[in-house]
């Protein structure tokens, strides 16, 4: 392996990932997304909600995650697009904010996720992502 490259089997998180529609009542219209995963032998789980707020015509996400987030919790919203949604929020960064941007991405048959973080100066750079298929892939 070339020591400029990532091991890719050390860098791809193996994990159980579920959504879930079944809030009800005055929750109804809300979606959850929970997951438990491991990567470099690390554990950790997190939970998305995801909303649509019809009032200001935006999606609404909630993040807690124990690897990424460090106990902390993420509001984001954003608007809607032909397959999917992006989203913005903020996190605290040491003694600035940081910009985290995340863009849900619908297909027939699957949901990526892709997580960016944002420079003050409105860079991008993808953190991670994550694809949740109802088929296996080509190549395993």
């Amino acid at each position: 392996m070339d020591r400029d490259q990532p091991d890719l089997a050390a860098t791809r998180p193996v994990g159980r990932y579920h959504i879930d529609a079944k809030c009800t009542g005055f929750f109804k219209g809300f979606y959850q997304l929970s997951y438990q995963s491991s990567l470099r032998g690390r554990d950790h789980e997190g939970l998305w909600i995801i909303g649509f707020h019809r009032d200001t015509d935006m999606f609404e996400t909630v993040w807690l995650d124990s690897f990424h987030r460090g106990g902390g919790i993420m509001f984001s919203r954003g608007k809607g697009e032909a397959q999917g949604f992006n989203v913005r929020g903020s996190y605290p960064a040491g003694e600035q904010t940081g910009t985290w941007r995340t863009h849900w991405k619908f297909s027939d048959d699957a949901l990526t996720i892709q997580n960016y973080t944002v420079s003050p100066d409105d860079k991008e750079d993808k953190a991670w992502e994550l694809l949740l298929s109802s088929r296996l892939p080509d190549s395993v």
